[in-house]
């Protein structure tokens, strides 16, 4: 299934194409936050990553747009020259790149396709808790009548008990409760790497 990403040989389904254009559109998107997320915390290589990883999604698509071509029996160069013909019914029998791809292959794509995007997104929750570990102070929690206040009442605590060294706008786990005329807030601060 993997290899529908990456193989300019082969069919796909039109399913099999959006499928993988969503997929692709949806990673590419939420990688721009983590990177602007990593330059932030300090990381500058975060920028470089973040571009080898949408060349790695363009060369992708342009598999994926090149096995759609060959579903309708043209080469993938017939995908620059218009984009209709990714969106026509495949041929039914076999052609000239291979045989015509099964109806069931497009839930087990879109199977693949959603571990991925699990995976990656416990990749990045474990990526924020290991530099949290490393970075970053324990849960600090301080409370006000106001939610300014217990903001201020935060700040003031992360000072005196880890010094200035750690910033008070780059926090991780941050939540804000008001009930009763109380509000609390509770964050780890973190210091740039």
């Amino acid at each position: 299934m993997i290899g529908i990403l990456f193989s300019f040989r082969g069919r796909i389904t039109r399913a099999e194409l959006w499928i993988g254009i969503l997929g692709w559109l949806a990673a590419i998107t939420s990688g721009i936050f983590v990177g602007i997320a990593a330059m932030g915390l300090g990381y500058g290589a975060a920028v470089w990553i973040y571009a080898i990883f949408s060349l790695t999604g363009l060369v992708s698509l342009q598999a994926i747009g090149a096995q759609r071509a060959h579903d309708l029996g043209y080469s993938g160069w017939k995908l620059f020259g218009s984009m209709r013909v990714l969106y026509r019914r495949g041929m039914p029998g076999p052609n000239a790149y291979g045989p015509a791809p099964e109806p069931a292959r497009v839930w087990r794509f879109l199977g693949v396709v959603v571990i991925l995007g699990l995976a990656g997104y416990a990749a990045g929750g474990f990526g924020i808790e290991k530099f949290a570990t490393a970075y970053c102070t324990p849960y600090i929690s301080a409370s006000a009548a106001t939610k300014k206040g217990a903001e201020e009442s935060w700040q003031q605590a992360v000072r005196s008990a880890h010094g200035e060294d750690y910033g008070i706008n780059v926090t991780v786990g941050r939540t804000n409760v008001c009930r009763n005329g109380e509000c609390t807030v509770k964050a780890r601060a973190c210091r740039r790497p």
